[in-house]
């Protein structure tokens, strides 16, 4: 009888970061989930708020444009939040074989909460990715939720 791998390393107490490439592949998959069934369902009616001109662009339509760009925000958090929550795997990191492991106790929503609120804006997700090249291949608020991507 032969082991995997992942089968091994458990017998041996063991568990393999993954590595950042594959983090990566998950995430751009990921990334273009979201695009399809949140981003371009509102793209539409974001262009027609934004007409083209933001500088022409009234009080009513900055208010609509904050809200729908706030909306978009929450349901991509969701998407993340509630496959790590449910699985420990997103549909991107389910297909790159890596997932998300607890290294305190058992997983707490708002650690996954805590773990994915950087990726909700692009200069909080550079700084939380340029952190894990210094830090074991760990992003800040991965630190921050003591939660860790692991190797199957």
């Amino acid at each position: 009888m032969r082991l995997k791998k992942s089968e091994l390393n458990k017998l041996l107490g063991k568990n393999d970061i993954a590595p950042f490439w594959k983090r990566l592949i998950a995430y751009v998959l990921d990334s273009l989930i979201i695009n399809l069934i949140i981003v371009l369902p509102f793209k539409g009616i974001l262009d027609n708020v934004y007409k083209g001109n933001l500088f022409k662009m009234g009080f009513n339509d900055i208010k609509s444009a904050i809200l729908i760009i706030t909306i978009m925000s929450f349901l991509t958090l969701l998407y993340w939040v509630l496959l790590e929550y449910r699985t420990q795997q997103t549909i991107g990191k389910y297909l790159m074989n890596i997932y998300v492991m607890s290294t305190s106790k058992k997983f707490s929503f708002l650690q996954i909460v805590i773990r994915n609120i950087a990726k909700i804006s692009a200069p909080l997700l550079i700084l939380d990715v340029v952190y894990m090249f210094y830090n074991n291949n760990q992003r800040y608020t991965e630190k921050l939720s003591e939660t860790k991507v692991m190797e199957r």
